[in-house]
């Protein structure tokens, strides 16, 4: 009669503990990569509807682009243009997204804190103005805060006040960690035909250098590294 030999208890014991240390060691990196391709596809889907958004009130309106909502004219050799029609700025979003909550203050839908890159904190009332802008929620889950800039520049030599930028906070999970800009936390315009868009023109020569550089900017640089990695789209492909 043959032997049938199997492995012993403390053989078992032995490879079970190889595997266990094995996948200690694998597993955060697993679900961190799991987690990272999460929000990045929340991401990519936060700002298409965004960009949709705009593009179907243009439609919708008859508008060829959404500076027409400016209230502009020239006088003295100057273009002056008002932000008056901000309410107009939140009709387009309550009339093409899907809202569940339209926010009384930026807190009541963002995290009440979030890191930069490097781990410093900062405070969501001293970032975003309430008084000044709009903050929705949507039923994906995810957040903006959107506010219609009026800044002076100079193009062409013409000064401009009232340059079109609809400035905008994204949060992509709402109060759900991680809370980190370049994660799950985003600020970007919508140019005036609708298009997701930073002041940044290229990510490696802009943002070398982010000491002591505002949230601002941190969160732009941030926001346009993913618009060229991830979107695959530059600023010269736009123009």
């Amino acid at each position: 009669m043959l032997d049938k030999k199997g492995f012993t208890l403390a053989e078992l014991l032995v490879t079970l503990g190889i595997i266990g240390v094995v996948a200690a060691m694998t597993l955060p990196t697993l679900i961190g990569a799991v987690e990272e391709r999460i929000l990045e596809s929340k991401t990519k889907n936060a700002m298409s509807k965004i960009s949709q958004a705009a593009t179907t009130y243009m439609a919708n309106n008859g508008l060829y682009s959404l500076s027409s909502l400016y209230d502009c004219y020239e006088g003295n050799s100057k273009k002056y243009c008002t932000n008056e029609k901000i309410p107009t700025i939140q009709k387009m979003i309550e009339t093409t997204m899907k809202i569940s909550q339209k926010c009384e203050k930026a807190q009541d839908c963002f995290p009440e804190t979030f890191m930069d890159e490097t781990g410093k904190n900062y405070n969501i009332d001293e970032i975003i103005d309430d008084e000044g802008s709009t903050t929705y929620k949507f039923l994906d889950n995810y957040t903006i805060n959107i506010t219609l800039n009026n800044e002076d520049v100079t193009v062409d030599g013409l000064d401009i006040f009232g340059q079109f930028r609809i400035l905008t906070w994204l949060d992509v999970n709402g109060k759900s960690s991680p809370n980190v800009v370049g994660e799950d936390i985003w600020f970007f315009d919508i140019d005036e035909v609708g298009n997701i868009k930073t002041p940044v023109d290229d990510y490696s020569t802009e943002c070398k250098n982010l000491t002591n550089k505002s949230i601002n900017k941190l969160a732009e640089c941030a926001t346009q590294k993913f618009i060229e990695n991830k979107l695959n789209i530059s600023q010269n492909n736009r123009n």
